[in-house]
């Protein structure tokens, strides 16, 4: 098999893409770091094999090369380690601190693949990818409040309506 320029380009992209949010979220949590990497790893490519391939395609047959639909699609991404990692029965804030932290992770990688691939491709014509940031800054407002607001979290209102006289 004959691999050409821009196949070698996709592939190190993603060889490279998932391996980014992952080392970055190991420095952060430094005392576990190796724990979070060797963790982190396999599950990324698994998801950047089993989603970010098939989005890859779908994304270049349609001709969507803007870095916001592909921070989306990191995000997308990250949806089977968001069911993995995120613990059931503990109180909606804390799963809500997971799902934007592991999405974020997520939109970091897809950030990536775009920066190392198709950022490449993109065309000055196109270079104002409105609606992607629209909805990029939706979704990030959405789960800003939804984390930071206490009204989130129907354990603690539960335990305040309780304990007020």
């Amino acid at each position: 098999m004959y691999w050409t320029d821009e196949k070698k380009e996709v592939a190190k992209a993603f060889a490279i893409a998932p391996a980014v949010p992952i080392g970055i979220a190991s420095l952060l949590a430094l005392p576990a770091g190796i724990l979070v990497f060797i963790i982190g790893a396999p599950v990324a490519y698994a998801c950047a094999a089993i989603i970010g391939i098939p989005l890859y395609f779908i994304f270049n047959k349609l001709r969507i090369y803007g870095w916001p639909y592909f921070a989306l699609g990191g995000t997308l991404c990250a949806v089977p380690g968001i069911l993995l990692f995120t613990k059931h029965n503990v109180p909606i804030v804390y799963s809500l601190q997971s799902i934007s932290s592991l999405s974020l992770i997520g939109a970091v990688g897809g950030f990536t693949f775009w920066w190392l691939y198709p950022r490449k491709k993109f065309s000055a014509k196109r270079a104002v990818n409105l609606p992607g940031v629209i909805l990029l800054a939706l979704i990030g407002g959405f789960l800003s409040y939804a984390v930071s607001s206490n009204n989130c979290n129907p354990f603690t209102r539960r335990a305040n309506h309780l304990a007020a006289p």
